[in-house]
């Protein structure tokens, strides 16, 4: 029995023929690569025996080159039987015969490589094994490939999985912070419920784009007035939320502070700078990007007559199914660069509704054209009979219906009171 050493390469050569073995011999070693070792067996048994052993020594076997006919076992048999044992390794036919039936059993049950006539031509010889090798070496190259390449897609897919898993878990967390600050919002928020019995009608819808919203509100009475701050920070999600509990916590302090006595346009004015003051000079840069648009109302409860004062904030009547604008947003205002005059008015408002919203209304996407809703669409929404006491449920379905394949750009809320 031979012993080859691991990792060698080999190639076979067989011929019951002794003195064409020797002739292809001596042909094979002027051109066979020196990592390539030949094995040359007169008999087809010993070539079995041969290929065996380079297969559990865990070498390999290149390639075999066979004579076909041979006693007792044909080349093709043997070549058939050589493909269970090493089904990578190149396989060659030498036949001194035009046997095609032959040739062709071999080619459709061991994938033959090629098949060479004898006599054969030396450097046809040379040609073919020289390919042979280059062709194995290939495939194996290409196997070895594939085989990194799917190490790397399993190991890609683990590192996809596992990432997936963590960006799950702290989308979770992100959600559960955004509802906390959703909650601790709200608590900023005084519920519109208290403005009764004088203003028994009220209706609010908000729509936050991320969870929590940069649009807000805030309330408060006294025995007989109502203050309400409606507004629209720049900004979505957590970063216009913050801006607007900074934005009450000024306006809270100043009106609570000048309740008896409030001018609103005054108070307008203190919400900006107190904004402006709570950043630092080193800071100021940051107010280039902030935006805040807001109005503020003084209701008087008994003789339901309306002061405001309003900042780049949109403010529309109701009455009789009537309906006016009578503030209208006039795109982002920087803060740093605001200084006109606060917008200020009286509305004699018994028997009318006030609508407060902001531009994340107008600004959806859809309808028949894909266009804004703007002004012209929402007026005729408001305008719809019972469309307050159809509650907030029946916009959310008009939204849905008009947006249809688009998604919400914006926050989107709207207030309104009836008096």
């Amino acid at each position: 029995m031979s012993i080859y050493p691991k990792n060698n390469r080999y190639m076979i050569a067989v011929d019951d023929d002794t003195i064409i073995l020797n002739v292809l011999i001596n042909h094979l070693k002027r051109f066979l690569p020196k990592d390539i070792e030949l094995i040359a067996v007169d008999n087809p048994q010993s070539a079995l025996e041969e290929c065996n052993n380079v297969i559990s020594s865990g070498s390999e076997l290149v390639l075999i080159i066979s004579d076909y006919l041979m006693y007792p076992m044909k080349g093709s048999d043997l070549l058939i039987q050589i493909s269970n044992i090493a089904p990578k390794c190149k396989k060659i036919m030498l036949t001194g015969q035009a046997d095609v039936k032959a040739v062709a059993e071999v080619i459709n049950n061991t994938g033959l490589f090629h098949f060479i006539e004898k006599p054969w031509y030396p450097k046809d010889l040379e040609l073919t094994i020289l390919e042979a090798i280059h062709a194995y070496d290939t495939e194996r190259r290409l196997e070895s490939q594939e085989a990194e390449l799917r190490a790397l897609n399993e190991d890609l897919q683990n590192q996809v999985q596992i990432r997936t898993a963590e960006l799950g878990q702290k989308n979770l967390e992100l959600m559960q912070g955004l509802e906390y600050a959703k909650l601790i919002q709200s608590a900023f928020v005084p519920s519109l419920e208290q403005l009764k019995p004088e203003i028994p009608e009220t209706y609010l819808y908000e729509s936050p784009l991320k969870v929590i919203s940069g649009d807000f509100h805030w309330v408060h009475r006294n025995e007989k007035e109502a203050f309400l701050i409606q507004g629209d920070c720049t900004g979505h999600g957590l970063a216009g939320a913050l801006l607007s509990v900074l934005v009450i916590d000024i306006a809270k302090t100043y009106i609570l502070s000048h309740q008896q006595n409030l001018d609103v346009t005054m108070a307008a004015k203190e919400i900006i700078n107190g904004l402006k003051n709570k950043v630092t000079l080193d800071k100021a840069d940051i107010l280039e990007s902030i935006g805040v648009d807001f109005c503020v109302l003084k209701i008087n409860l008994e003789t339901k007559e309306i002061r405001y004062a309003n900042f780049n904030s949109n403010i529309a009547i109701e009455c009789n199914r009537e309906i006016e604008m009578i503030c209208k947003s006039k795109g982002f205002f920087r803060m740093l660069e605001f200084d006109q005059e606060i917008e200020n008015g009286f509305i004699p408002a018994s028997g009318k509704r006030i609508i407060l919203f902001s531009d994340g209304l107008l600004d959806i996407m859809g309808g028949v054209n894909n266009k804004r809703l703007k002004w012209s669409g929402l007026k005729t929404w408001l305008s719809e009979e019972n469309f307050f006491d159809n509650g907030p449920n029946y916009l959310s379905k008009k939204i849905k219906d008009f947006i249809g394949s688009q998604e919400q750009i914006d926050d989107i809320t709207i207030l309104s009171l009836k008096l």
